[in-house]
């Protein structure tokens, strides 16, 4: 009698100390990166009248899972714990690539498809580096994409460039998200215009 008594009140007393409450875990939030919207364009004349397929963007470790990093020291590494990306980065900057230059008028057909025969020429782009650094009081969102165009027809590169975009941010994952919107918008508008010369 006296070891259930004894039972009793320490379950009482623990269920009054609310040891046995349910545990409120905080909502993780979940972003997407978008790019700046413009208007449909009609291209009456292509400046190139041939087929670009776009190949699946690769994103390199950590930076392509649905972890937003952040750095405060060299060689270090963090994510955002209550914060995490809707969908994985290389779907997303398929995405926006293929937005981009759908509507740019460079090329009669911008096409996804990695099965495309018809295409002329073939775009690969590799995200290297996709991160927000916070250094000294500083932080700066930070995207280095490497990207060629090759000739389909005899696959050979024709031109390659590692694009370097960098934009100031408030240090919160909020300023996160603001900064790879305004890096991606950046770096696609200059994909456009490395396509668009010679």
């Amino acid at each position: 009698m006296q070891k259930n008594l004894t039972l009793i009140s320490t379950l009482i007393l623990l269920s009054s100390c609310s040891i046995l409450s349910p545990v409120v875990t905080p909502e993780v939030k979940e972003y997407q990166i978008t790019t700046t919207n413009t208007d449909e364009i009609s291209c009456k004349t292509e400046s190139n009248a041939a087929i670009l397929q776009v190949s699946p963007v690769r994103v390199f470790t950590p930076f392509d899972s649905r972890g937003m990093y952040y750095s405060v020291a060299q060689y270090q590494l963090s994510s955002y714990s209550l914060s995490q990306w809707a969908a994985m980065p290389s779907e997303m900057f398929n995405q926006a690539i293929l937005q981009k230059l759908q509507k740019s008028c460079i090329y009669s057909d911008v096409s996804g498809s990695e099965f495309m025969v018809t295409a002329k020429y073939r775009l690969a782009s590799q995200v290297m580096d996709f991160k927000q650094v916070i250094i000294n009081g500083s932080s700066n969102m930070n995207l280095k994409v490497y990207t060629q165009l090759i000739d389909n027809t005899n696959n050979t590169v024709i031109k390659n460039k590692t694009f370097i975009e960098t934009a100031a941010v408030e240090s919160s994952p909020a300023g996160y998200i603001n900064g790879a919107n305004e890096v991606t918008n950046s770096f696609t508008n200059d994909l456009v215009t490395w396509l668009s010369t010679k």
